[in-house]
């Protein structure tokens, strides 16, 4: 999983101007299905702190859906909303 993760985000984020050192590629939550909310996925409630915490200055997703698969958008427009408060990028490859 780790080449395949690496081949989706390295273009984008070298496009970026982001170096390697300045990556996380956050694996904890895989094989966890995006119903979940952050209580039950270690990797985004990590991601939600650093992003809380102002670490945090572009977020790459493989796919939306890899944030929040909630029935009523409200995780994901929750997630949103804390990334637009922190003036942080959602990236999703086109």
């Amino acid at each position: 999983m780790k080449v395949q993760t690496k081949r989706v985000y390295e273009p984008a984020t070298k496009a970026d101007g982001y170096r390697e050192d300045q990556i996380t590629v956050e694996r904890r939550d895989l094989g966890i299905s995006g119903t979940k909310g952050w209580e039950e996925r270690p990797g985004l409630a990590a991601l939600i702190q650093a992003i809380e915490a102002d670490e945090v200055e572009a977020v790459y997703v493989v796919h939306i859906s890899r944030i929040s698969r909630d029935q009523t958008l409200i995780d994901g427009l929750k997630f949103g909303e804390l990334c637009k408060q922190h003036r942080v990028l959602i990236v999703m490859p086109t």
